[in-house]
């Protein structure tokens, strides 16, 4: 099976830039080539992660001639289109509009499955903790129900780091060996409730061999695609700079994160569906961690303009306590599956501001 350089790879107007979708692919070429002709079936499509890897699905498809079948099951199919026209020039991929907790689902077989549909805890339309949590845990049983027990089945289930809830202050980072989790009487968290109920759900189809089971638990990223307008502080500071406007920081600025570029997190993901242990769960994110205030920073440096706004940030720290931490360990992915991080945090943030300037300029929508 050799490259292709016609067809779909042919079409203009991909997404993504072609240096990110090329070094993907050259990260993950023998993994598609054992998946010729497979169907695949994903979730939670319109979001970040969900954009991600449609695209670099969609490039290795095309490049590879793979003959890989993708279906997308969104909840409003119009509006994904709407969002992403471009992927509806491609012949195999197909539209199913459901809802995971509700709807009737596409039959299978599916050789492999991407779960990400939720309702995510950065929405700035607050969607209620039950509905939050039930997402999770109902959408991912009817998902796996929908797989019919076949143990060829590769699931991959996109986690969260809210499994684990608040950092502890000594704790530098955080490992899937930790045993922490939400506080179950704050139902603000039930998000993190929802992811960790669903991970338990897809071990025990794993444990039983109904199924080849993996979850990745997603930290911060940047790039294309990110929001810029939701509950993501990268997003928003890179909106700040494009509009020319005061890069304002809503806290103190002293909690810690760490992000990793979308580039190295497609990558990490398609290891983990294809080559990481069943009923194994992995920590998908940066281990560099940086303040908020420094990212803003960052951030400002990146967009290139020696005129940038200055930096405000809305409230003083408070003198002697320790800052907030969410910064993972990712020893077990990188060790077990050999991965690496390829695009620093400063690399990331440029290519962040080249893409959303090259839209601008022609006229495109994000």
């Amino acid at each position: 099976m050799g490259l292709n350089t016609d067809g779909d790879a042919a079409l203009a107007g991909w997404q993504l830039p072609q240096r990110d979708l090329n070094a993907v692919l050259d990260q993950t070429d023998g993994l598609w080539r054992t998946a010729a002709g497979a169907q695949v079936l994903l979730t939670g499509a319109s979001g970040f992660i969900g954009a991600w890897l449609v695209e670099t699905l969609l490039w290795a498809n095309a490049r590879l001639d793979l003959g890989l079948r993708l279906t997308i099951v969104a909840r409003n199919v119009d509006r994904l289109r709407a969002l992403r026209p471009l992927w509806s020039a491609h012949r195999n991929v197909t539209f199913f509009q459901a809802d995971v907790v509700s709807d009737p689902l596409p039959a299978g077989p599916h050789d492999f499955v991407v779960h990400g549909a939720a309702e995510t805890n950065v929405r700035l339309d607050n969607p209620a903790p039950g509905s939050m949590l039930m997402t999770s845990v109902i959408g991912t049983q009817r998902l796996l129900e929908a797989c019919g027990h076949r143990r060829e089945t590769r699931f991959l289930f996109l986690s969260s780091g809210a499994v684990y809830g608040r950092q502890p202050a000594e704790l530098e980072c955080l490992a899937e060996t930790d045993l922490i989790a939400p506080d179950c009487e704050r139902v603000q968290l039930a998000y993190g409730h929802g992811k960790r109920a669903a991970e338990v759900l897809l071990n025990c189809q794993a444990a039983a061999q109904w199924i080849h089971g993996v979850s990745a638990r997603c930290f911060a990223f940047s790039g294309p695609f990110l929001p810029l307008d939701s509950g993501f502080a990268a997003g928003n500071f890179v909106a700040d700079a494009l509009a020319g406007r005061a890069i304002t920081i809503q806290g103190d600025g002293t909690p810690l994160r760490s992000y990793l570029y979308g580039l190295d997190m497609a990558t990490w993901l398609w290891h983990l569906l294809f080559r990481g242990r069943s009923g194994a769960v992995y920590n998908v994110g940066s281990p560099h961690a940086v303040s908020i205030a420094e990212l803003a920073a960052r951030v400002r440096t990146a967009s290139g303009d020696a005129h940038a706004p200055n930096i405000q940030v809305l409230t003083p720290p408070t003198p002697g306590r320790p800052p907030e931490r969410y910064i993972p360990d990712v020893q077990r992915a990188m060790n077990e599956l050999d991965l690496q991080i390829t695009v620093d945090l400063d690399e990331g943030l440029r290519r962040m501001f080249a893409w959303h300037r090259d839209y601008a300029l022609n006229g495109q929508k994000l």
